[in-house]
């Protein structure tokens, strides 16, 4: 699957996830502001005037600390939503039918024939992807042998030159995670002025590839 097509599925699943899970890390974070400066306000009207400073100063640790508080409830929130995206297109990859599915196998073959150079190379993989592999593996003049192994599906394993090499869209996609999540975060979580930037920025991008 190319980059730009996982980065939008991954979107497109994003911003349906973000806008519930951020609304309510919001709201429970002025909630808990809420609470802290109602306490904080008591405290103050509790005390003799003689030690207003410190009371103050104890007032803006205790609002510094429920700032905090709110932002880890957003960043947690805002990882909930990453790893939900990141759930859902591991699940969505896994039900590719037909020529897309043959198109990511196509690639994975690809990758590690060109990895390994290998002599005489003979590919393992799961049975229920052979309508996927048959054709294009036959073509190529590949032996291959049949198994039923999980973490064969969407994926092939290579024996040659005495060693097994696998290749598969969940090793690819894993690889792939530190900076496909750097990406997300960005598109996802941009506030509305670096969103219309990175709007511009794509529809540049799209514009140069038409030329």
């Amino acid at each position: 699957m190319p980059y730009d097509t996982l980065i939008d599925a991954l979107l497109e699943e994003g911003r349906t996830k973000s806008e519930a899970i951020l609304r309510n890390a919001r709201a429970e974070a002025a909630r808990l502001l809420e609470e802290v400066e109602q306490e904080s306000d008591n405290l103050g009207r509790r005390t003799d005037t003689q030690i207003s400073h410190d009371i103050t100063a104890r007032r803006t640790a205790i609002l510094s600390r429920a700032a905090l508080s709110g932002r880890h409830i957003l960043l947690q929130a805002k990882q909930e939503v990453l790893d939900a995206v990141w759930r859902h297109a591991g699940r969505k990859a896994m039900t590719l039918t037909g020529n897309a599915r043959r198109k990511v196998f196509g690639a994975l073959l690809d990758e590690v024939l060109a990895a390994s150079s290998p002599q005489s190379p003979r590919v393992l993989i799961d049975g229920r992807e052979r309508p996927y592999l048959e054709e294009v593996l036959k073509e190529r003049g590949i032996p291959f042998e049949e198994q039923h192994q999980d973490d064969l599906l969407l994926g092939i394993k290579l024996e040659a030159n005495g060693e097994v090499i696998t290749n598969s869209f969940a090793t690819r996609l894993a690889k792939a995670k530190p900076e496909l999540m750097i990406e997300l975060n960005r598109l996802l979580f941009a506030d509305s002025g670096q969103q219309s930037a990175i709007s511009n920025q794509s529809s540049g991008k799209k514009l140069k590839a038409d030329h």
